[in-house]
Formats: C-alpha cells, structure tokens, sequence
C-alpha cells in the first residue's frame, strides 16, 4: 500500500468516504471504499493511461482515510456542459481502451457514465470510480449503477460496460440523455 506525502497531495484528489460510512450499521459503504482501495492497488500492478492515476491512501492511526487520484480538470458533463473543444472520438476511443482493460483482468466497471469520466487539460479520459467493480459473473454488486447509463443490475458482467459504452457513444454524439430514457433497463 502506497503512503502519500503531503508534497505529493498538491496534485491529488482525495477521495473520501461520506461520514455515513463511519456508523457501525453501514458496513456495506465501508466495504465498497475498502473494496474500491483494493481495486486501486491491483491496477498499480497493471497501470493503464485510461484510468485514473492511483497515488495511493492517506492513513491515520492505522485506518485508511482517504484514496488519492491525480487532480483533473473536470468530469465529462461539466466537459460537455461548458463546451469544451475536446475530441468526442478520441474522449471515447481512450474511455473504451480502458474498459477493455479492465475486461483483460476478468473485472468489470459495472457504472460507466460521463460523471465518472474525468477529463485533464489536454482533454484525456480518465475512468473512475471503482467502487462496483467486480470480476465478471460476482454476485452481488455493492452498489448499484447510475440509474439511464448502468441500470440496476445485480450481477457484475462485461455486458453491462458495453451497454454504458454505448450510451456514453451516444451522449458524446448528442443522441442520447438519460433522463429520457426509462429507469428500469434490465439486460
């Protein structure tokens, strides 16, 4: 497990639990930001430029505080909302490289959409938010999906990365917005 230094933290995110995950009631948030640490530690071993930069954990008195990613500019909506003059193509050609990635190690994303897509100032895609996922077929999922990109499936499965790919194809296209679309997708 890596340690940051306060040097280090300037160019860095902190990713925090939510002060629900600190009650003794809620061991299923706990779990997800210790499984999504986990997640983080294992793709240290196999790195890949499209998703986000692990820098490693802060500790406290033995317990893990916090997840540090490397600061970006924006998320894709805020991206798209603003107008950015990024490359769609290129923003999704990365965004599925990465996914494809994550496939070669049997995980599955499982909640793909433009708010876990973070964009740097040269408008690269980075993946985030690991805390769903899960090798391909795992059963059940911490957390369920953003509701129009990831629906609420109960299982971790490639499929559901590629019917988000799709989606975030779209919506990169302007074709697609989710608050059209019915909120109970099942695959």
């Amino acid at each position: 497990m890596l340690l940051c230094t306060d040097y280090e933290m300037t160019a860095y995110w902190l990713k925090m639990p939510g002060v629900e995950h600190y009650f003794p009631q809620t061991t299923l948030a706990k779990d997800g930001f210790a499984h999504e640490l986990s997640i983080y530690e294992q793709l240290q071993e196999h790195p890949h430029p499209g998703i986000c930069e692990y820098k490693g954990c802060v500790v406290v008195d033995g317990y893990v505080q916090a997840i540090a990613l490397k600061l970006h500019q924006c998320d894709l909506v805020e991206g798209v909302e603003q107008g950015l003059p990024f490359d769609p193509i290129g923003i999704f050609n990365r965004v599925e490289a990465a996914v494809t990635h994550l496939h070669s190690l049997g995980l599955a994303h499982n909640d793909l959409n433009p708010n876990n897509i973070l964009l740097d100032v040269n408008y690269n895609a980075v993946i985030i938010d690991l805390e769903t996922c899960l090798p391909e077929g795992c059963l059940p999922i911490l957390k369920y999906g953003t509701p129009g990109w990831s629906g609420n499936w109960t299982h971790s499965a490639f499929k559901n990365d590629r019917v988000a790919l799709e989606r975030i194809q779209l919506y990169l296209k302007g074709k697609y917005n989710p608050e059209s679309e019915q909120m109970d997708l099942k695959l």
